[in-house]
């Protein structure tokens, strides 16, 4: 939502990052908690998933850190502009992630513990995110759902390491847009910081309420219209 919203304000491309990764501190790391709680709190859930999120978060993290300390230190001004890369990004999303719901592949669950593939692929995938994150502040945690989602993982596991990496890649990235550029709107982030953290808890009860396919639908619709309106 952020970025089409401070583009349509008129902010300059680094603020509206900026302010965007700002706000998501608060919004995606009150989400992580509330998917990791919720876990902890049911024993089914604790004795089966919480060790495959406690390695697919030891794998994600580091490659998503990296990721985005490249995106900012490394190649700190991108191929295209923000609005460019952002419209590319939502629209490449939102059809993948349309197509792995209405094309009834078979991706039912059918792993439960990390082989040496899916390592390498999250590996890449949270280092490639990590970088467009440094960029416009989203990428690594709709990109690393959509990865397990492919290779057969619940989709509940997909998009809870969808969030935490998302928390873990705007946590990273903060420090630069704070110290080093100074490109936050501190007025846009003092108003918009508590709701995003009311809104990181209702969305994992509005996530499990919606269901795997309505989910995966609404997700999609939205951000593919993100893109394509922006």
């Amino acid at each position: 939502m952020f970025i089409p919203f401070f583009d349509s304000l008129g902010l300059p491309s680094d603020h509206a990052v900026g302010t965007s990764m700002l706000i998501q501190c608060f919004g995606m790391t009150m989400g992580s908690l509330a998917w990791l709680t919720s876990m902890h709190r049911t024993r089914h859930e604790l004795d089966s998933r919480m060790p495959l999120m406690r390695n697919l978060l030891l794998v994600s993290a580091p490659a998503t850190i990296a990721g985005v300390l490249i995106g900012q230190y490394l190649v700190p001004v991108p191929p295209f502009p923000m609005r460019t890369i952002f419209q590319i990004f939502s629209v490449l999303f939102g059809l993948v992630l349309l197509f792995i719901t209405f094309l009834k592949l078979d991706l039912r669950p059918a792993h439960s513990h990390l082989l040496p593939v899916h390592r390498l692929l999250l590996v890449i995938v949270c280092l490639a995110g990590g970088v467009v994150t440094a960029w416009i502040s989203v990428g690594v945690g709709e990109w690393v759902a959509v990865l397990l989602l492919f290779s057969r993982f619940p989709i509940m596991i997909a998009v809870a390491l969808g969030v935490c990496m998302s928390s873990v890649a705007v946590l990273t990235g903060a420090w630069y847009h704070m110290t080093v550029i100074h490109s936050v709107r501190w007025e846009i982030v003092l108003f918009a910081a508590p709701a995003a953290m009311i809104g990181g808890v209702i969305a994992r009860a509005l996530a499990v309420r919606l269901g795997p396919r309505r989910l995966k639908v609404f997700l999609a619709s939205w951000i593919l219209a993100s893109g394509i309106m922006m």
